[in-house]
């Protein structure tokens, strides 16, 4: 921070740091690798779309390689809190 102006480069750091960081501050492997999985996948069909001039949709291909690592995610998440949301509830 110089003169009193936040850096672009700062910002964006610790908005990602924030994305990737678990509850304790620790950086989650599993968030890590799904930002890596959806943004290689959205860079790649951006790149298409520009380079061949068309608006394309996603295959089935694409949406299960940006869908699965997301769910994935979610349903982990779920498993480790505490919440009615692990399925680990008394009946």
């Amino acid at each position: 921070m110089a003169n009193g102006k936040v850096n672009l480069v700062d910002q964006l750091t610790g908005f990602l740091g924030n994305i990737v960081s678990e509850d304790n501050g620790n950086a989650s492997s599993m968030r890590i690798i799904t930002l890596i999985i959806v943004g290689t996948v959205l860079f790649n069909w951006t790149y298409h779309n520009i380079t061949t001039g068309t608006l394309t949709g996603f295959d089935y291909n694409e949406l299960i390689a940006l869908l699965g690592p997301l769910g994935f995610k979610v349903w982990q998440k779920g498993k480790e809190s505490n919440g009615p949301t692990n399925g680990d509830e008394e009946k």
